[in-house]
């Protein structure tokens, strides 16, 4: 990891902190705020994924990969957008499939990297463990107003911590500067 991408990646974690702490505080603006995260996030990546298509991995092998996850990213992020309006149960039925399908991607990656072996497959394991677990907490309070705005909070701190620890974490890379 580059350092700006270590800045980046700390200031990504700095500020998902303070917003899941606001969101946490004021549990009845907890739906439009996760929504308006939600879908300004998936923006942003996918508009990355496909700025960094453009930029370079359209040279690259296997660069289509980028375009394909930048649009599909993208794609979602406006989907989140357009479903703001429709009523809280299928909003949460939409942050159970994201979660679970994000969490078990991760612990794919983390099998994945434990086979090339890899030393910091069990933060990507962890981090695809926890998605589930959020998933799967939210499927049982899927009623309850509230607390499923709080699991949601915690998730998105627990996220937030795990890109500031990303970021201190020795690469296995040598840069030449």
């Amino acid at each position: 990891m580059s350092k700006s991408q270590r800045i980046k990646s700390f200031l990504t974690g700095m500020l998902m902190i303070p917003i899941a702490a606001c969101m946490a505080l004021l549990p009845e603006y907890g739906y439009p705020l996760i929504m308006t995260v939600l879908s300004v996030g998936l923006i942003i990546n996918g508009f990355g994924s496909l700025f960094y298509f453009f930029t370079m991995a359209r040279f690259m092998v296997g660069g289509k990969r980028s375009l394909y996850i930048g649009i599909i990213v993208l794609d979602l992020g406006l989907f989140t957008v357009s479903i703001a309006d429709i009523p809280r149960f299928y909003i949460m039925l939409y942050l159970i499939g994201i979660h679970a399908f994000s969490g078990f991607v991760e612990i794919m990656a983390a099998r994945n990297a434990k086979k090339l072996g890899d030393d910091h497959w069990k933060l990507k394991f962890s981090q695809g463990l926890v998605n589930v677990i959020i998933a799967i907490i939210c499927l049982t309070f899927i009623r309850t107003k509230n607390t499923a705005v709080y699991i949601y909070c915690a998730g998105m701190a627990y996220s937030g911590i795990t890109k500031m620890l990303a970021a201190f974490r020795k690469t296995a890379m040598v840069y030449i500067q």
